[in-house]
C-alpha cells in the first residue's frame, strides 16, 4: 500500500500541522481542513489510510497524531512511572509533562490503555511493560526495525502450548 501523487501533495500539506510544537495538541480533522482548504472526508480517508500505513495514529475520534509523537508520549508515560516509587502516575501529571490541556491528555492515556500500554486503577496509571514495546522506537541497527509494531504472541505456535520456554 502507498499513497497516490495526489495523496502525497495533500499529505505534506497535512504534515507539518500535525508536527512540531504543536505536535501534542494537532489540530482535529475539521480545523486542518478549514487551515488548507479541503473537505473534511478528503482528509479523514487519507489519515485512515496513514493510520494503516504507520505513519498516524487515531487517538480519539478525528484526532490524529503523528507516529513519532505518539512513541515520544509512551516514552514520557514510561519515565513518569519509573519517576515515580510506586510507578503510578495521574492524568495530571501526565498533563503537566505534555503542557497540555486535561482532555487532550486523558484522551492519549485513554488510547494507551486501550492497547494495553498503560492499565488503570481508580485516578492512577501504571506500565505494563510487555505492551510498551507497541511504540518503542526502533533502533537503526535492528534488522527488525522496518517491520512496523511488535506482533502479538497470539497465534504464534509456542503461545499456549509453552514450547519454547
Amino acid at each position: 500500500m502507498r499513497l497516490t501523487p495526489s495523496e502525497q501533495s495533500l499529505w505534506e500539506e497535512v504534515e507539518p500541522l500535525m508536527g512540531g510544537n504543536a505536535r501534542f495538541r494537532p489540530p482535529r480533522v475539521r480545523e486542518i481542513g478549514e487551515v488548507i482548504g479541503r473537505q473534511e472526508g478528503e482528509l479523514r480517508a487519507l489519515l485512515r489510510l496513514l493510520c494503516r500505513l504507520g505513519k498516524v495514529d487515531e487517538v480519539a475520534h478525528d484526532h490524529f497524531f503523528l507516529r513519532e509523537t505518539v512513541t515520544e508520549m509512551a516514552a514520557i508515560v514510561a519515565d513518569l512511572a519509573a519517576s515515580t516509587p510506586d510507578a503510578q502516575f495521574s492524568a495530571a501529571q501526565f498533563r503537566d509533562r505534555l503542557d497540555n490541556g486535561r482532555k487532550i491528555a486523558i484522551q492519549i492515556l485513554e488510547f494507551f490503555d486501550r492497547h494495553g500500554v498503560t492499565l488503570r486503577r481508580g485516578d492512577l496509571r501504571r506500565i505494563n511493560k510487555p505492551r510498551l514495546g507497541l511504540f518503542r522506537r526502533a533502533a537503526e541497527d535492528d534488522p527488525a526495525s522496518d517491520r512496523g509494531r511488535e506482533a502479538s504472541p497470539v497465534g504464534r505456535p509456542d503461545f499456549k502450548s509453552g514450547r519454547g520456554r
